[in-house]
């Protein structure tokens, strides 16, 4: 971790010294090398991202909504850079140093170089990341009620939509995902409002698990008995 230190650091360094030697001293208009105020900027993008990963990785914590950061340091960025450039052009014509034509010239190339790619690409991430926090979520949710249920045995419908702070039909959406992907076995009974958990070998038998009652067929996912109109989660 020592050597990474100093290896930042001296980059570090060395992009304030670029930053420094791109100023002009004479009083004149300014003298900024824009590639490299883009630079500086990834940089530090790169190095406030990697910092983050770093301190999460020793332990169970996931890396969620990295690139809503990331677009939004993108973002700032090439909006920086570009604004700073176009600064600099505006102060070059202004002196009479530069054509009006080679002035919408430049500030194309401006917009192309510095704009364009890091608005486009930010704007990318930010949805993204956004897409990428409401799975996590939804995962999330899903966990919490297999906790919930798996460590009760049973729990009423109403009771854990208040403590998971969603309506019925989401609950309910919750509860068929899983049971889809072969996570939760167990019966629902939707008119008493009450969910239980069951192992595998009490529900996968013709036998209702609730009336009873005797079925013809088995079968897998989500089965209504016929009798008492629960519906068993076979997995």
């Amino acid at each position: 971790m020592g050597a990474e230190a100093a290896a930042e650091a001296a980059e570090a360094a060395e992009v304030a010294a670029a930053s420094d030697k791109s100023w002009a001293g004479d009083g004149s208009a300014l003298s900024i090398d824009p590639s490299r105020l883009f630079d500086a900027a990834w940089c530090a993008v790169c190095t406030i991202n990697s910092a983050r990963f770093n301190h999460r990785q020793g332990s169970e914590w996931k890396v969620v909504g990295q690139g809503r950061l990331v677009g939004t340091l993108l973002i700032a960025g090439g909006l920086l850079v570009s604004g700073v450039a176009s600064l600099w052009l505006i102060g070059v014509w202004v002196s009479g140093q530069l054509q009006f034509t080679g002035f919408l010239l430049g500030l194309a190339l401006i917009l192309l170089v510095f704009a364009v790619p890091p608005l486009g690409v930010g704007g990318y991430l930010l949805v993204r990341g956004r897409t990428e926090e409401q799975e996590f979520a939804q995962v999330g949710r899903e966990r919490k009620l297999l906790d919930i249920v798996q460590t009760r045995g049973q729990v009423r419908i109403p009771d854990l939509a208040l403590e998971m702070r969603m309506t019925r039909d989401q609950v309910k959406d919750a509860l068929y995902r899983v049971v889809g992907m072969g996570l939760f076995t167990g019966y629902v009974n939707w008119q008493e409002g009450i969910l239980y958990a069951k192992e595998a070998a009490e529900v996968s038998t013709t036998k209702c698990p609730n009336c009873g009652g005797v079925r013809e067929l088995v079968g897998k996912g989500v089965v209504k008995c016929p009798y008492c109109g629960v519906e068993l989660f076979i997995s």
